[in-house]
C-alpha cells in the first residue's frame, strides 16, 4: 500500500490565508516524517475554496522544505497556460527535486477560471490534448512546435530536460466517460476525487481497464490513485461532527464558485446571467454522502471503510484529506492516529 496526503487549502471564515498555507506546510512536513509516500496540492481560483492558484509553485516550496515526499499536482489546469511554459516548469522543478514531482493535469471544471484568464472554455478538452502532445514531446526531444487547430509556433528547444524520463509520472481526473477513455488509451493513471460511492469509482475503473486492455495496456500496472476524506478518533462522533461542519461550509463556497463563472461569463456578454442556480443534490445531502463514503469516525469504522474500499476497487494508493479534522494541531494528531491505529491494520487488495 502507497499512503499520501491531500491538500484542499481552503480558507474557512477565521483563518487568514497565511495561516492555511503554513497549515498545508506543517502537513506535509509531518506527513513526511510519518512515512507517508506523497503530498497533493489542489489549484483554485477566485475562490476560498482553494487558495492555491499555482500548484507547481506550491509544490516547489514543499519539495524545498522535504527530502523523501513526493509531491503532485491535483490537478494542474493546463488549458490555462502556454504548453512550453509548463514543460519547462514542470522539468525543471523535477531535476531540482530529484525527481518528486508528480504531474497531475486536466481540462479544468469551473468556467470561472476560464473567463477570468480570458481562455476557451468550449474546446477544453481538444486544447488538453494538443496541449499534452506538445509538452510531452518537448521533454522526449527537448524541443517542439506546434501547427494545431489552437496554437502555432516556430520549433524551438525547451530546456532544461526532466531528470525522469521520458517525463515525471503523469495523472489525470475523469468522470466523462470519453475522459476515461482518453486517458486509459494513453495509460495514464486516474486520480479519483472524495467522497463519491465506491460502487461509482468500481465503474469507473472497469470501463478504464477495458479500454486500456484494449489498447494494449496492462491494468494492473496502471497506479491509480484514491483521494479520500479521513478523520480518526476515539470520539467517532466527535471528529464526524467537525468534518461535517467543514465540509458543509466548504460544499456551499463551491456552489458561489460555480455561480461565479456564470456571473462573470454574464458580465462578459454584457447580459445577466440566468443560470445561478445551483442543480443536483442539496448541501446537506452531499454532506450526508460524504460522511457515508468516507473513512472519518473510530479507528475501526476507518479500517473497515478503507479495506472495503480497496477489497473493490483493487487500488492500492490513497490519499487522504485531513483539513476537515480541526485546526493544525488536531489535524496532525488525527494523521498521527491515523498512521498508529489505521494503517496497520488495512489489508492489501485482493485483487487488481
Amino acid at each position: 500500500m502507497d499512503w499520501g496526503l491531500f491538500l484542499v487549502n481552503a480558507q474557512p471564515p477565521g483563518k487568514s490565508s497565511y495561516q492555511v498555507l503554513q497549515d498545508g506546510l506543517a502537513y506535509a512536513v509531518a506527513s513526511e516524517a510519518m512515512g507517508f509516500s506523497t503530498a497533493w496540492v489542489l489549484e483554485h481560483h477566485f475562490t476560498r475554496f482553494g487558495l492555491v492558484g499555482s500548484p507547481l509553485l506550491y509544490a516547489s516550496h514543499l519539495l524545498g522544505r522535504t527530502t523523501t515526499l513526493k509531491v503532485g499536482t491535483a490537478i494542474q489546469v493546463i488549458t490555462l497556460d502556454h504548453p512550453i511554459r509548463l514543460a519547462e516548469q514542470v522539468a525543471l522543478l523535477d531535476n531540482l527535486s530529484d525527481g518528486r514531482l508528480i504531474f497531475g493535469f486536466g481540462r479544468g471544471y469551473f468556467l470561472k477560471d476560464f473567463v477570468g484568464f480570458e481562455r476557451d472554455h468550449e474546446h477544453t478538452r481538444e486544447v488538453a490534448d494538443e496541449w499534452l502532445s506538445i509538452m510531452r514531446s518537448a521533454w522526449d526531444t527537448g524541443r517542439c512546435g506546434a501547427e494545431g487547430a489552437h496554437i502555432r509556433f516556430p520549433k524551438v528547444k525547451v530546456n532544461p530536460r526532466p531528470l525522469t524520463r521520458p517525463y515525471p509520472q503523469l495523472y489525470t481526473v475523469g468522470q466523462a466517460d470519453q475522459t476515461i477513455e482518453w486517458a486509459a488509451r494513453r495509460a495514464i493513471p486516474l486520480l479519483h476525487p472524495f467522497g463519491l460511492p465506491t460502487e461509482h469509482t468500481t465503474r469507473v475503473l472497469r470501463h478504464y481497464n477495458n479500454v486500456a486492455e484494449s489498447s494494449g495496456h496492462d491494468p494492473t500496472s496502471i497506479p491509480h490513485v484514491l483521494t479520500m476524506l479521513a478523520g480518526v478518533s476515539s470520539d467517532g462522533a466527535k471528529v464526524k461532527d467537525a468534518v461535517r461542519r467543514k465540509i458543509a461550509w466548504w460544499e456551499t463556497t463551491g456552489e458561489r464558485a460555480t455561480r461565479l463563472g456564470s456571473l462573470l461569463h454574464g458580465k462578459r456578454l454584457g447580459e445577466t446571467a440566468s443560470a445561478l442556480s445551483f442543480e443536483g443534490p442539496s448541501v446537506s445531502e452531499r454532506v450526508a454522502a460524504y460522511l457515508s463514503n468516507s473513512p472519518v469516525g473510530t479507528p475501526q469504522e476507518c479500517v473497515d471503510k478503507i479495506c472495503a474500499t480497496l477489497e473493490a476497487t483493487g487500488v492500492r494508493h490513497i490519499a487522504l484529506a485531513m483539513e476537515g479534522v480541526g485546526e493544525r494541531e488536531e489535524v496532525i494528531e488525527s494523521l498521527q492516529r491515523f498512521r498508529e491505529d489505521v494503517i496497520p491494520h488495512v489489508s492489501e487488495p485482493q485483487h487488481a
